[in-house]
């Protein structure tokens, strides 16, 4: 996945064992749970490194606690300027819900808020941003707030997490990829796109005993192929990707 800031840029030294479970694989991955930091809101600020300074106070706090003694669960964070944060990432299985169960089959984004719970346009577009490669990854994933957890896993935390506020623009639809960004293909990212997909999913066809693996891991090839050759001229570039791998499919 692309980031701004990945684990040790923002970590800067802070301790991050290497014990964490590994990634389930995206073709585990149906749900994208969104989080808000609650009593701890993050106060935007002139001061970007007050992001960083809470991040890795979280990370102390998550391995000092008893009941925890792991790494910061989320899988991601998004600040006030919609810089995208590393935290589990695309490598260590997300432990930011519980059960066990619901980590297992989900992707987690912490929104750093204020306590009111509004965000910054540059914000949305980041979580946009995310939301739109891990779709791109995991097709069948659908956007939902943590306190949504009981009604897809039996014994799931109750929680008012993400807060009103958030948790009315998730069911709004404001955070999927259609919602906002630049969706416009030119004629020859189109052809392009359209040529990546045919090599790699119509002439490479999965093996229907591990298609979602098969089809999850060619997905970020094409989602890196295409990003790579056209970095600057799309705005929501994952989002837009995602939806059109859709429409091919």
């Amino acid at each position: 996945m692309i980031w701004d800031l990945g684990r040790s840029q923002w970590l800067e030294g802070t301790s991050w064992p290497n014990d964490s479970p590994k990634h389930p694989g995206w073709g585990a991955i149906d749900l994208i749970i969104i989080h808000w930091p609650g009593v701890n809101g993050v106060p935007v600020s002139g001061d970007q490194h007050k992001v960083l300074e809470y991040l890795q106070s979280q990370q102390r706090n998550y391995r000092n606690d008893p009941n925890r003694g792991y790494n910061l669960g989320y899988s991601s964070a998004v600040d006030w300027l919609g810089r995208r944060f590393q935290v589990r990432g695309e490598d260590c299985k997300n432990a930011a819900n519980a059960p066990s169960a619901l980590n297992g089959r989900s992707f987690s984004i912490e929104v750093l808020t204020n306590l009111d719970g509004h965000m910054t346009p540059a914000q949305d577009d980041g979580v946009r941003n995310l939301v739109g490669q891990v779709l791109s990854l995991a097709p069948r994933a659908e956007v939902i707030g943590h306190r949504d957890g009981p009604k897809y896993v039996t014994g799931a935390t109750a929680t008012a997490c993400p807060g009103d506020l958030i948790y009315g623009r998730i069911q709004a639809g404001e955070f999927n990829p259609s919602s906002g960004g630049d969706d416009d293909l030119t004629e020859e990212q189109d052809q392009m796109l359209r040529a990546i997909y045919n090599a790699m999913f119509v002439a490479n066809p999965a093996d229907p005993s591990t298609s979602m693996v098969h089809q999850a891991t060619q997905s970020l090839v094409v989602q890196r192929l295409w990003w790579d050759n056209y970095p600057n001229t799309i705005v929501d570039g994952p989002g837009s990707m995602a939806r059109k791998l859709k429409s091919l499919k």
